[in-house]
């Protein structure tokens, strides 16, 4: 049998208890984790599992974008894996989700099917090139583990990968920064054991279609988005739905009328 884990992070909020009660129908106390920097003194209920926390890398910044934890994330992934460092797959999941039991079932179930795989949930975005979603994936702890030193010690070379390989997910400036693509993109270049060098020189990143289809690379978990997101994450909501709209679907129609507009005045000019 292999070993599966699962590493809980984020803040603690109402549904924490929850989740984590639901997981430990379906996984050994052991296996589970919960990386958080809030204080772990005030936790109640939690002497069931082992609650640690991990050193604080601090915000990333980036100019017209307000900061947001993406090192603090992948630094209490990272913390995670190295505590489960015996198993052999492990998930990350957002302390804020609602699973229930059944779902932990079906994960282990999946992870014991795809134990060589990245494990992930479709999105809106999946369409996107290295968008898919990071409230939830699994991978085999060495990807994962990679994925993160990737993210918080080489994001220079992933910011030149974007900027430099002539790469933009339908030419949408909007689409460069976005934390999930920069773990999406960590988890690639993971799983494929890719150098930044080859990368770089080989355009390997116009190889997304295929990556995503690659089913011995990627099998895509079905789970209902709608009942296990915190309402301000859900497909439903209106933030959600505006900033799909605004930061997804409006540029690429922009780009996709401006490349008309100008197709036609350089067809007027020959």
């Amino acid at each position: 049998m292999n070993k599966i884990g699962l590493i809980f992070h984020g803040p603690y909020s109402q549904s924490t208890n929850k989740l984590i009660n639901n997981a430990i129908k379906a996984f050994n106390l052991k296996d589970i984790v919960y990386v958080t920097n809030d204080q772990i003194s005030k936790f109640e209920n939690f002497g069931k599992i082992k609650v640690i926390s991990s050193s604080d890398p601090g915000e990333l910044k980036w100019l017209g974008k307000k900061a947001i934890n993406l090192l603090r994330h992948m630094e209490n992934v990272k913390t995670g894996c190295i505590f489960l460092q015996d198993y052999k797959y492990l998930f990350k999941i957002r302390s804020d989700l609602k699973l229930n039991a059944n779902d932990f079932i079906n994960l282990k179930k999946s992870a014991d099917k795809n134990i060589n795989k990245l494990i992930k949930i479709r999105n809106l975005t999946t369409f996107i090139p290295f968008h898919d979603l990071d409230f939830l994936y699994g991978a085999p702890n060495k990807v994962m583990l990679k994925s993160c030193e990737i993210v918080l010690y080489e994001l220079d070379n992933i910011f030149k990968i974007f900027l430099y390989n002539k790469y933009r997910p339908f030419k949408s400036v909007k689409l460069l920064f976005d934390s999930e693509m920069i773990i999406d993109l960590s988890l690639w270049l993971s799983i494929k054991k890719l150098s930044f060098d080859q990368v770089l020189t080989m355009n390997t990143l116009y190889d997304y279609k295929n990556y995503i289809k690659d089913k011995n690379l990627v099998y895509y978990f079905n789970l209902n988005k709608i009942r296990t997101f915190p309402k301000r994450l859900s497909p439903l909501n209106t933030w959600y739905l505006k900033a799909y709209l605004f930061n997804y679907l409006l540029p690429i129609l922009l780009r996709k009328i401006n490349n008309i507009i100008f197709n036609f005045q350089i067809g007027n000019l020959k």
